[in-house]
């Protein structure tokens, strides 16, 4: 690799050692969200390289359209104050606006730094197609300590950062889509069962009364035929007054199963042995709501 004359002031081993901290950082950034954990890391891997005394990274919140403070290393100070901005409101708007990164001076500040102990700030923004999504601070006790070059290392550095930060939204916003899907998938389920119960159910109905239509009147002439034998004919042998007696009793429990079909208003289905072959059938009892109501 050829290095040009900005860079000759640079000894080869400083580059070489900024050529893998962007590397470092670009596997940390990809391996893991960028949360508070992940972005000490990188910052301490940043320090090795290129020293600094205070670092704070500020991610942007869209729905309160602040900045907000994600991680802080080293003695606190607040960039709002130095720049005199007042508020969190208009440090945002100040951040916002940055496109480029800024190094900022004492003198730049109007003696500002003066007795803060900071001699050097360099604000990186963190940016997407333009678009603002966070900001980076570093400073540093020396006066113009920081240089072009370590400039262009924190852009690339924070568009690593920006890069990470957006997939991790992105992937935040998937998931709660992939959750919405599923619960709306779930939903249409059971939509969908309940509809297909509601036609068998209603199927059941139809079919229960033309059955009870066509079993009623049969019955009905049979227990009344038993009852007009049982009364009349009072010298019945008694085994055959014992039949028909067990007739009735069937013929009246016919009545009823034939009564509860007409009262089923849910399907309780239950699965049955018959021949060695399993059978799912209707559990008349369990279905009728005269039944629950009992």
């Amino acid at each position: 690799m050829v290095i040009n004359k900005a860079d000759s002031n640079e000894p080869v081993s400083r580059f070489w050692s900024k050529l893998n901290l962007l590397s470092d950082v670009i596997n940390i950034m990809s391996g893991n969200p960028p949360v508070k954990e992940t972005l000490l890391k990188v910052m301490e891997r940043i320090n090795e390289v290129i020293p600094f005394t205070s670092a704070i990274v500020y991610f942007l919140d869209i729905n309160e359209v602040k900045y907000k403070k994600e991680i802080a290393i080293g003695p606190e100070f607040e960039p709002a104050e130095l720049l005199k901005t007042n508020s969190s409101e208009r440090f945002s708007a100040w951040a916002i606006g940055i496109q480029n990164p800024l190094i900022l001076s004492n003198e730049g500040l109007n003696n500002r730094l003066a007795g803060s102990g900071i001699g050097s700030l360099l604000a990186v923004p963190l940016r997407i197609e333009n678009r603002p999504i966070g900001l980076i601070c570093i400073t540093h006790s020396e006066t113009e300590y920081f240089r072009d070059h370590d400039v262009k290392l924190f852009s690339m550095l924070a568009h690593q950062i920006a890069i990470s930060r957006e997939r991790s939204i992105y992937r935040l916003e998937l998931e709660d889509r992939n959750r919405e899907l599923e619960k709306a998938q779930k939903m249409l389920e059971l939509t969908k069962e309940r509809l297909i119960n509601d036609e068998r159910l209603m199927a059941v109905r139809e079919l229960s009364v033309s059955i009870n239509h066509e079993i009623n009147n049969p019955l009905s002439v049979i227990v009344g035929n038993i009852q007009c034998l049982l009364f009349i004919e009072k010298n019945l042998n008694e085994k055959v007054k014992e039949r028909l007696k067990r007739v009735e009793a069937e013929a009246m429990k016919i009545a009823d199963i034939n009564h509860r079909l007409l009262e089923i208003d849910e399907l309780v289905s239950e699965t049955y042995i018959n021949d060695g072959q399993k059978i799912k059938m209707i559990n008349i009892e369990k279905s009728s709501s005269g039944m629950k109501n009992a």
